[in-house]
């Protein structure tokens, strides 16, 4: 989409992405009530939600189709042009220039360059976040016989040289990880091509918990309540769950939603809104319990699938997340109909059901464009599906369309952020989760993937104070912290080269550490 360019796309010549980020945090130090985003990037106060839908819808069906090029950014022959005749350099570039342009090249490389450059060209990190952690144990794309030639070659050994020289300027992030008994084994912070439970990301986190088989889902025994509620005797729970949603309070709000639907098994709604809530606390089997609890009240909810699908995504669950997508489809009265005369089978092949709901929720789109508004759910839907399957520009494109309809709603933000950041631009993933936090402060799904973004642009101390505000936000005498957040908070220490804070995180003193970066 063209209407959130500024946001996403890279530009050369840009601020340095460490001194925009500073800039970001100045206003961030400690529990942010009112979070800042660079108002330059976007500004959504004078969004017209009822733009012309045609011309998005447009866009979209015309750019999946679009073959995938290389940026045109930057031409070998720019190189004579910074050297003058007399500079020494100057006779040797142009021979190089001229020797390349006897090679009959195509104008557009294949898109599996792209995807190979991309999976080796990663932005200066620890080796410890991965820019794009998909494709962390995935094998590398291959190149196209046509540029399997001795250029390739040399390229590919410089590209190995250049990875073995940034793994052995960052070995020194990797001293004491085991110190801290954190379950990430020293060959995972080793090894770029490695990835570990804590540096693995699907969806809106970009980095879930730990992998869950389909097995061991469907031998849960459902919802665990959190006990003792202190809730449990209040009159109005669901509706003081509601209210505490409205100031950020996501921690309280669990226990009143929990308390709702004890009080009323069968509170639908109250289901719902403890599945949404529990997705925000970065708590995905928990979510998935709830919701899953809801459509068995309430099989027409469809906002539950579409957290559903979020969560089983998370959790890298890729026939559940579809299945969720696909019961979407079933139970919308503007777009069952798609489906009278199809099904998805479980023996089906994988791909053939992304493929084949690609193509009904495309139907979908174009179904909506005699619409002066923005389906924001079908967006989402769409989203989610690109993303399932590492389409991140396209996934963007998606979640900014949505946030046309819902410029409000911090969980797009998040998601927003989560797909720009899973394409490697963590830059401008911070603004998007910036947004979000200015939303809803006590999102702390979003905050976790704020401080991992930073730990991506090698920002440490403010990827390890965003860690300690979340940490801050779940500590409550009823709920536990996530272990996924400590993990991650012992990597970036560990790149801060603090190891006398070691102890503090081996026994989650967090109390001492928000002390010792003076977290009020």
């Amino acid at each position: 989409m063209t209407t959130f360019k500024p946001l996403v796309d890279a530009e050369c010549g840009t601020t340095n992405p460490l001194i925009k980020l500073s800039e970001l945090y100045k206003e961030d130090k400690k529990l942010v009530i009112q979070d800042g985003i660079n108002p330059s990037l976007i500004n959504l106060s004078d969004t017209n939600l009822t733009i012309n839908s045609d011309t998005i819808v447009d866009e979209l069906v015309n750019e999946y189709h679009r073959p995938i090029i290389a940026p045109n950014t930057f031409h070998l022959e720019s190189l004579l042009k910074d050297l003058h005749p007399s500079d020494p350099q100057y006779e040797w570039t142009k021979q190089f220039l001229d020797s390349c342009s006897n090679y009959d090249l195509p104008s557009s490389p294949p898109q599996s360059l792209t995807l190979y450059e991309q999976n080796y060209i990663q932005p200066p990190a620890c080796f410890i976040l991965h820019p794009n952690p998909i494709f962390l144990d995935q094998q590398p794309y291959p190149i196209d016989a046509e540029f399997n030639n001795d250029t390739v070659e040399a390229t590919n050994n410089i590209l190995s040289l250049l990875q073995e020289s940034q793994f052995a300027a960052n070995t020194e992030c990797k001293t004491s990880v085991n110190d801290i008994n954190v379950q990430h084994d020293t060959d995972a912070l080793n090894e770029n091509k490695r990835q570990s439970d804590a540096n693995l990301s699907l969806f809106n986190d970009q980095t879930p918990s730990s992998q869950l088989s389909s097995g061991q889902l469907n031998n849960h025994t459902g919802y665990k309540f959190i006990q003792p509620n202190p809730f449990f005797d209040y009159i109005n729970p669901y509706e003081e769950g509601l209210k505490h949603l409205e100031v950020h309070d996501i921690v309280n709000a669990i226990l009143f939603f929990e308390a709702a639907v004890q009080n009323k098994h069968d509170h639908a709604d109250a289901w719902l809104c403890l599945g949404i809530t529990q997705s925000e606390n970065g708590q995905d089997i928990h979510a998935i319990d709830a919701l899953k609890k809801c459509i068995e009240l309430d099989s027409k909810n469809t906002q539950a699938y579409i957290t559903l699908a979020s969560c089983y995504a998370n959790k890298m669950l890729k026939r559940e997340a579809l299945n969720s997508l696909h019961q979407w489809l079933i139970n919308h009265n503007k777009y069952s109909h798609l489906l009278s005369n199809h099904r998805l089978h479980s023996i089906r092949d994988i791909e053939i059901i992304f493929e084949d709901l690609k193509n009904l929720f495309l139907q979908a789109i174009l179904l909506s464009k005699n619409s002066n508004t923005i389906d924001s759910d079908l967006q989402v839907c769409l989203g989610i599906l690109f993303y399932l399957y590492d389409d991140y520009n396209k996934a963007t494109e998606c979640f900014n369309t949505a946030i046309l309809a819902k410029p409000n709603d911090a969980l797009l933000w998040n998601k927003l952020g989560a797909a720009i950041a899973n394409s490697g631009l963590n830059e401008q993933a911070v603004n998007a989760y910036y947004h979000a936090l200015r939303l809803s402060p006590g999102f702390i799904r979003a905050r976790y993937n704020l401080g991992k973004s930073c730990l991506n642009l090698n920002a440490y101390r403010q990827a390890t104070e965003h860690f300690l505000i979340a940490l801050k936000q779940q500590n409550n005498v009823y709920l536990q912290m996530s272990d996924d957040i400590w993990h991650t908070l012992a990597i970036a220490i560990d790149c801060l080269k603090r190891p006398d804070l070691i102890e503090y995180v081996r026994y989650k003193n967090l109390s001492r550490l928000l002390h010792e970066f003076e977290i009020e």
